[in-house]
């Protein structure tokens, strides 16, 4: 009997352990990645990373906001003059300030009009010192990602962009950009970070392959 109840109690362990690491590496997989850090003679990172920020950054238009707009007691958080609350997405506030601190160059699009509402969603979401400068109406996106490029002093084809619009991406490709298409139900995430990173070293190895052959 006592041989039996010590054999039981070490399978119970055993299948504890299991169990911590089996979701230990669906938390690591949900949570941060580890970022290269942006050197300024590297090809093969972005020298510019770009988010539309509707549905990107945050799930709603900002449109829908009736001001005034002010801060809540909830990190992140913002209540507009009805009582609604507006939230980023979970990931997006990390992000930045990871992307922010490994130095790379960050812009936002927006098809709202006025930067002043921008401005002032960034401010108090608190990640408006992340960004280096924003874009908006008047022009569609791709009048837009010109326009941020010439300010940035970064070409077209070292910038990484985030987007739930497939057209919109499409348009950006023609300018040799490199897009990344995101759920809007979703949002962007470590994982779709990892991923720009990756689809834009393979852009540049094919674009150096072809140039060399």
């Amino acid at each position: 009997m006592l041989f039996l109840r010590k054999y039981l109690t070490w399978q119970i362990l055993l299948l504890g352990l299991a169990l911590s690491v089996l979701y230990g590496d669906v938390e690591a997989k949900k949570g941060k990645r580890k970022i290269k850090r942006k050197q300024p003679d590297d090809p093969f990172l972005p020298a510019m990373i770009v988010f539309n920020l509707d549905n990107t950054l945050w799930p709603f238009a900002m449109e829908i906001m009736q001001p005034p707009l002010n801060t809540t007691s909830v990190k992140h958080q913002i209540k507009d003059r009805v009582g609604r609350l507006f939230n980023m997405f979970p990931e997006v506030p990390d992000i930045l300030e990871d992307l922010d601190s490994h130095w790379y160059k960050l812009g936002g699009l927006s098809d709202n009009s006025d930067i002043r509402r921008i401005e002032a969603v960034t401010d108090l979401f608190d990640v408006d010192q992340y960004f280096n400068a924003f874009e908006s109406k008047p022009g569609n996106k791709t009048e837009q990602m010109q326009r941020l490029s010439e300010r940035a002093k970064v070409p077209l084809e070292n910038i990484l962009y985030y987007d739930t619009n497939r057209i919109d991406l499409d348009d950006m490709k023609e300018m040799n950009v490199t897009t990344v298409l995101l759920d809007p139900d979703g949002g962007l995430t470590y994982a779709h970070l990892e991923q720009g990173f990756k689809v834009f070293r393979e852009t540049k190895t094919n674009a150096t392959g072809s140039t060399t052959a």
